[in-house]
């Protein structure tokens, strides 16, 4: 099986931007692996997703420490998983998982930039 890991910083953004294609990607021979920061969301997404959801505390907000240990913590889960696919789907996550993986040669590391869920982009004037 493919390992693949898909990472975004809340589990809000993994229950609605990849809604069902976790459990498609299954079907179709791959080993998906959700990881954010614990959410109030946390629990149905695994069960939506069909997925395990490995949490790694990571913030939206810059925090040059906090972003260190979820560097870290996402590297130790890379190197358990091994995964061979990386897809990385908001800016925090993005940081971590192409630093965290790029060191290890994953065959393939994708970010995928997408609107706020509320339709929109948010920016502070």
């Amino acid at each position: 099986m493919i390992k693949l890991i898909r990472i975004t910083t809340v589990p809000l953004s993994l229950q609605k931007l990849i809604t069902g294609q976790l459990p498609y990607m299954r079907s179709k021979g791959f080993e998906p692996i959700m990881v954010s920061a614990d959410g109030p969301e946390a629990v149905i997404v695994q069960q939506e997703q069909e997925s395990t959801l490995h949490i790694v505390p990571m913030t939206r907000k810059v925090t040059p420490l906090q972003d260190l240990k979820s560097l870290w913590a996402f590297y130790k889960l890379c190197k358990k998983h091994k995964p061979q696919i990386i897809h990385s789907h908001t800016p925090k996550a993005g940081i971590v998982g192409m630093l965290g993986e790029a060191s290890r040669c994953t065959y393939s590391i994708t970010h995928s930039s997408r609107p706020a869920i509320d339709g929109g982009f948010r920016y502070k004037t």
